[in-house]
């Protein structure tokens, strides 16, 4: 391992940065304190350098953003270092682009001396995913000690996107460059995070020149670009990867965020920034597939509002309106921000849509029904977080109606008959939105309704000594009835009695749901079950507590609770519970209650004993919480309380003078 004083000595004695180009080797870069790092049969990256520039294409004017990567690498021992010679680009998500090129060179390296052998060492293969496009890279043939060196490029036409940039990550880096070039009307903020010192930063104003096609001559314009560049120089990280990896004292990732930026820019047009949010909203207004497919339309829009029978602008006719397009429009499962149909008709006549199509045609229609009818946009929860800071649609995926009525401000998503109106899907319940009301824009925070509510009660009782009875009433309301309606929907009834977690010989007396369809209405849901039991003369009686397995499972693998979309919970499960005559619980429950933050947010379990019978309580409700159970212990042990219970008999014993009073009887 290199020593800390030969690293240091070797930063402070070449304190200027050296220069790299693809297919030559720095010097500088070889010294007796780096070549002392082979002989721990590990590999160091000693040149990292990223280019990232932003410029318009000639002719069309249009923003295309080009990304350059140039790494040299110092290699001893092979299997140590796959990761370097076996990787994949992607491109950023969701965007149109391509691998220009990729260059490679393998150089034998021996006492400190190094000599080129062969270049293309490399193998491309186009692999595309559901959100990236992307390429996997091999590089073979070659063996060590030496350096690999390579170098691509690729481009994309998202500029709103430019990729972070670690500094130091799996492998030790000696130097680490970031340049980043773009328009000087496109403003990024910068923003470094972790504890490395840049060996330099530096910040430039230069002009460049672009032929823009404008009625069939080529004009030049000049226009001003800015050069951002951040080096770290790390010599001390060159030690073991298992002390370099992920060790905040040897990271540093600069994250890149735009803050202007012309949406959508079509061919032909010249560059145009959007500086602040009214002007992206009047961008979006004069959209023939957004603003024009809603406020235009008129006709059509009529002609439907006189087939659903809307005569007035109020609730009740908004309800009309809310079914008429679930009942009559497919959603695809695509959350989009511009719709794809060129009007309500056609959208209509498809019966097939993306959520723009669906949402927009009920914005038309409250519009043109005279309801105070505005677009929300938003992020999805699939998609990075948008910041609505900053005039850019790059990550708003979603549009929704805000419909103003008595007061009140609903939000409305039609992407399923099941939902209730005025419930957002879970996916749209992120942390802010733009609500556009012209002429302003604001940001507000989206309500997807009622969030989880759901209250069981089982009372069970005794037919006869051998018999149990259970009547388990259910109700939901909010996203829980949204899920159980559109459960019940796509599935048999068998299917629904087989997620209750009950053994074996429970006999099903009726499964039934009350206001399946009414879906402005709560869910209520009978289920009644009965079940053979040993005879009360035994010495121990088991009762088993029905509990639906789905709705049991507030805990899931990737995260904790079903709450960090921000959505509210409350869960309630009653069990009134006999206890014959004779007979005592063996349970030991404890009334507890786990207060969170701001008061609202509690899981409980309340013990309510009496002579003969025992009520059992358990209840969970979290206010709009984002916490995870594992950032508190004791909840967590509650839950898991609660979890074994709920899925194991309660077991009553018979008093032992119950014992000594039936034998003097017998006698």
């Amino acid at each position: 391992m290199i020593s800390t004083q030969a690293a240091l000595a070797f930063a402070s004695g070449n304190n200027n940065v050296p220069e790299s180009t693809f297919g030559t080797i720095n010097k500088n870069l070889i010294t007796d304190s780096v070549s002392s790092f082979l002989h721990q049969d590990q590999a160091a990256i000693l040149w990292d350098q990223a280019n990232f520039e932003i410029k318009p294409t000639a002719l069309s004017g249009k923003l295309t953003a080009t990304v350059t990567i140039h790494r040299q690498i110092l290699i001893q021992n092979m299997e140590a270092a796959q990761s370097l010679l076996n990787f994949i680009i992607k491109l950023p998500q969701h965007t149109e682009g391509e691998l220009d090129q990729f260059r490679s060179k393998w150089y034998k390296l021996s006492e400190g001396q190094f000599s080129p052998i062969k270049t293309d060492i490399h193998h491309i293969k186009k692999a595309n995913t559901r959100t990236n496009l992307a390429y996997s890279i091999n590089i073979d043939g070659i063996s060590g000690p030496c350096i690999l060196e390579y170098e691509y490029t690729y481009h994309y036409r998202d500029n709103l996107h430019l990729p972070d940039w670690s500094f130091q990550a799996e492998f030790p880096t000696l130097w680490s460059i970031l340049q980043v070039q773009y328009p000087e009307n496109l403003t990024y903020n910068f923003s470094p995070r972790g504890n490395l010192d840049f060996h330099t930063s530096s910040q430039q104003s230069l002009t460049a020149r672009v032929k823009i096609q404008e009625d069939k001559k080529k004009v030049k314009h000049d226009y001003n670009i800015e050069r951002r560049k951040f080096i770290i120089h790390q010599a001390p990280a060159i030690k073991p990867v298992a002390h370099a990896t992920y060790v905040q004292n040897y990271f540093q990732r600069m994250n890149i965020y735009l803050m202007e930026v012309a949406p959508f820019l079509n061919e032909g047009e010249r560059i145009e920034v959007a500086k602040d949010w009214e002007d992206i909203q009047q961008y979006l207004i004069s959209m023939s597939k957004f603003g024009k497919f809603y406020l235009r339309h008129q006709e059509e829009y009529e002609k439907l509002l006189r087939e659903i029978g809307v005569t007035a602008a109020d609730e009740e006719n908004l309800q009309k309106i809310y079914e008429y397009v679930t009942q009559h429009v497919r959603w695809n499962n695509k959350f989009r921000l511009i719709a794809r149909a060129d009007g309500p008709s056609e959208l209509l006549d498809r019966r097939d849509g993306n959520s723009a199509d669906i949402n927009l045609t009920i914005l038309g229609l409250a519009h043109h029904a005279g309801f105070n009818a505005t677009p929300y946009i938003s992020s999805i929860r699939q998609k990075p977080l948008a910041n609505p800071n900053f005039p850019t649609l790059t990550d708003y995926h979603y549009v929704c109606p805000i419909i103003s009525i008595n007061g009140q401000r609903i939000f409305i998503d039609g992407t399923s008959p099941y939902r209730t109106m005025g419930e957002l899907p879970l996916a749209c319940g992120v942390n802010a939105g733009k609500h556009l009301t012209q002429p302003q824009v604001k940001t507000i925070k989206p309500i997807i309704g009622r969030g989880y509510f759901m209250e069981q009660s089982t009372q069970i009782s005794t037919e006869n000594q051998r018999r149990f009875s259970y009547k388990n009433e259910y109700i939901s309301e909010g996203i829980t009835a949204y899920e159980r309606r559109k459960h019940r929907s796509e599935k048999p009834q068998n299917y629904q009695i087989k997620k209750w977690t009950i053994p074996h010989f429970f006999t099903i007396i009726s499964n039934r749901a009350l206001n399946l369809e009414k879906v402005q209405e709560p869910l209520k849901e009978i289920f009644e079950f009965e079940v053979e039991e040993a005879d009360y003369h035994s010495e121990q009686i088991n009762i088993f507590l029905p509990v639906e397995f789905e709705a049991h499972q507030i805990r899931t693998t990737d995260r904790n609770i079903p709450l960090d979309l921000g959505a509210p919970l409350h869960q309630k499960i009653t069990y009134h519970i006999p206890i014959p005559r004779g007979y005592q619980l063996q349970h030991q429950f404890f009334n507890q209650k786990i207060q969170l933050s701001g008061g609202l947010n509690y899981f409980s379990c309340t013990l309510l004993p009496e002579a003969e019978s025992l009520t059992l309580i358990f209840e969970l409700e979290l206010s709009d919480s984002i916490y995870p159970l594992t950032a508190f212990p004791k909840l967590n042990e509650m839950i898991n309380a609660w979890e074994d219970i709920s899925t194991s008999p309660i077991v009553l014993k018979k008093r032992p003078n119950t014992i000594a009073e039936e034998a003097v009887e017998e006698y």
